[in-house]
């Protein structure tokens, strides 16, 4: 019995020590497999910005240049990656100096990420690389936009290089309103268009407004100071050629649609600089609520058309035009807009004195191409407690100030709260390589697995010298 305890016990022993040994050889193959801090030879990234402000469409150029700065040992297998930044559509990227090629998004693509394969650098090399972008805005309240490179080799370190350039206003602007807002289900809704030039010179511009599904496509006209301009519709999409609009100059566009249906509708109109269908130098939306009409409302009051269900007065309309053009709608003139019938509408009315229309939402658009601000923060912060309404960098920059820090009308929001700080990890820990974890530590660190091997099997070792001393 005695011996069987022994044996017993001796198994046992050396049960331990195999699991010792094989954690020790574990930790000890991590260690020696990642390349150290003083067996790596050393990277360095430096990336400049041409030209610095700016324009919104006007081409940005980032050109990164890879360096091996270390002593002795040529860099193996370095690649390159950087992570477009917001605001921005993609236009090339080209390994100009040295060997090498590059895998890169579409052209006008508004994210993604450039890769570059640069192969093998030996000490004193570099490699340059040349990305080409175009900003769509002017980065919200900041004005900048930021863009990262960096850089690694299979036996380096980690390097990075960030760079911040201003972005300025293009000069071109939109203004889009809608009329009547609400508007009744079958009855004629205007979008009204203005495109504006302040940019110094003359403009050839191309205006492109996608309608909601939910409206059917009656009208569109276009009037101003631009030298040639013509519009056209295609299954739902307004496309206007406005030329030669020149400094200071304005062009409108008037687009009549028929609601099918109640419910809240957004229309959103861009406008792009000739040849260029990707990147929008101004953005307007417009948001207009629908309601189903009442037919049993019969009333009538105001003028001749008495018999409609929904009687508009001069003060109604925001201007002369407008009201020209819902008498041009029906030449019956329900609305009695024109009492005397000589076709011109509201013309006593004195539209400068007259209390402009309100609406939720200002269409305004500033050059910088972002989209239309909402100039009630409350009511906006109902759209974006929905998580799946926004992907995390467009809400970001709604919610957050030019500080980085979530803005005080949504502090008390728990949604909105939960929300941005979900955003804010995503966005730390878009960064992180995990696979890179323990080649980029280096140092000590990897010295201190494979001590913590060699401990083990010491340890594991005298786990078993006492299992055999005790069975004997």
């Amino acid at each position: 019995m005695q011996y069987r305890a022994a044996s017993r016990s001796s198994v046992a022993f050396r049960t331990v020590f195999a699991i010792f040994a094989t954690v020790a050889v574990t930790l000890l193959a991590l260690g020696l497999s990642a390349a150290p801090a003083w067996a790596q030879t050393t990277l360095n990234v430096t990336k400049t910005d041409l030209p610095d402000p700016v324009t919104v469409g006007q081409d940005l150029t980032y050109t990164i240049i890879v360096e091996n700065t270390g002593a002795t040992e040529t860099a193996e297998n370095v690649t390159l990656e950087d992570v477009l930044p917001a605001n921005i559509t993609f236009r090339s990227a080209d390994v100009t100096v040295g060997a090498g090629n590059c895998n890169e998004p579409d052209v006008g693509a508004t994210s993604g990420t450039v890769r570059c394969n640069l192969g093998d650098i030996a000490v004193g090399g570099s490699r340059t690389v040349k990305i080409t972008v175009r900003p769509t805005a002017a980065a919200g309240e900041a004005g900048f936009v930021e863009n990262t490179a960096s850089a690694e080799g299979n036996n380096t370190n980690r390097a990075r290089d960030t760079e911040r350039t201003t972005v300025q206003e293009s000069g071109v602007t939109i203004e889009k309103d809608d009329f009547p807002d609400p508007a009744d289900v079958g009855e004629s809704l205007l979008y009204r268009l203005r495109v504006t030039n302040e940019s110094g010179s003359s403009q050839n511009l191309r205006v492109v407004d996608e309608l909601p599904d939910n409206v059917d496509f009656r009208s569109v006209d276009v009037s101003g100071d631009a030298s040639t301009a013509d519009c056209s519709e295609s299954s739902n999409v307004v496309r206007c050629r406005i030329d030669g609009l020149g400094d200071g100059d304005t062009a409108t566009v008037r687009i009549f649609v028929e609601p099918l249906e109640d419910g809240a509708i957004e229309n959103t109109a861009r406008v792009f600089e000739q040849g260029d269908r990707f990147t929008p130098l101004a953005v307007a939306r417009e948001r207009t609520v629908v309601e189903a009409r009442d037919d049993d409302n019969g009333g009538g009051g105001g003028g001749s058309g008495g018999g409609t269900t929904d009687t508009l007065d001069c003060d109604d309309f925001s201007s002369q035009a407008e009201a020209q053009a819902k008498l041009d709608e029906d030449e019956d003139d329900p609305h009695n807009l024109d009492p005397d019938n000589d076709g011109t509408a509201c013309e006593d009315f004195n539209y400068n004195v007259a209390v402009a229309q309100t609406d939720t939402t200002e269409a305004t658009t500033s050059a910088t191409g972002a989209e239309a601000t909402t100039s009630d923060t409350a009511a906006n912060a109902g759209d974006v407690r929905d998580a799946d309404a926004f992907r995390c960098e467009f809400f970001l920059r709604v919610v957050r100030d030019d500080r980085g820090a979530l803005r005080h009308q949504y502090q008390n929001d728990e949604l909105i709260v939960q929300r941005f700080e979900q955003c804010i990890s995503a966005d730390v820990l878009r960064d992180t390589i995990p696979k890179r974890l323990l080649p980029g530590t280096g140092g000590l660190p990897l010295l201190g697995l494979a001590a913590l091997g060699l401990a083990s099997i010491v340890a594991g070792a005298s786990v078993l010298g006492a299992g055999i001393r005790r069975g004997r």
